[in-house]
C-alpha cells in the first residue's frame, strides 16, 4: 500500500484509513466492488475525504476463545469519523477527527 496522505493509503481497490475504534485498516472499495458487491463514492480529497455510503465492518468472533462479535459502523465525510451507535467498541457515538496512520511497524529485517 502507497501512502497517499498523513491519513490514506491506496490499494488496488481503493483508499485505506486507520480506524481508532478496531485499530486496523479499513478500505473504501472505490476502483473495484467489495467482495460482496458493495462500491463507494469518493470526493478524491485526500486530507479531508468524504466517503459515501456509510461503512460496516463486522467479526464474528470466536465464543469459544472468548472473542465477541464486533461491529464498526461509521460515516466518513470531510475528514471526521462519525461512529454510529450500532458500532460495538469504545467509540461508539462519537464524532472524531480522521487519525494520521500509524508508523510502519519495523520488524529485525529491516535493520
Amino acid at each position: 500500500m502507497a501512502q497517499l496522505s498523513a491519513k490514506l493509503r491506496s490499494t488496488a481497490y481503493g483508499p485505506a484509513h486507520w480506524c481508532p475504534g478496531c485499530r486496523s485498516m479499513h478500505i473504501f472499495y472505490v476502483e473495484k466492488p467489495a467482495p460482496g458487491g458493495a462500491r463507494w463514492t469518493w470526493n478524491g480529497d485526500i486530507s479531508w475525504p468524504t466517503f459515501e455510503p456509510s461503512m460496516i465492518v463486522t467479526c464474528d468472533g470466536m465464543p469459544d476463545e472468548g472473542w465477541p462479535a464486533e461491529r464498526c459502523h461509521y460515516f466518513l465525510r470531510a475528514g471526521r469519523i462519525q461512529f454510529l451507535g450500532d458500532s460495538t467498541h469504545e467509540f461508539s457515538g462519537q464524532n472524531v477527527r480522521l487519525p494520521d496512520l500509524p508508523a510502519p511497524a519495523v520488524s529485525v529485517h529491516d535493520r
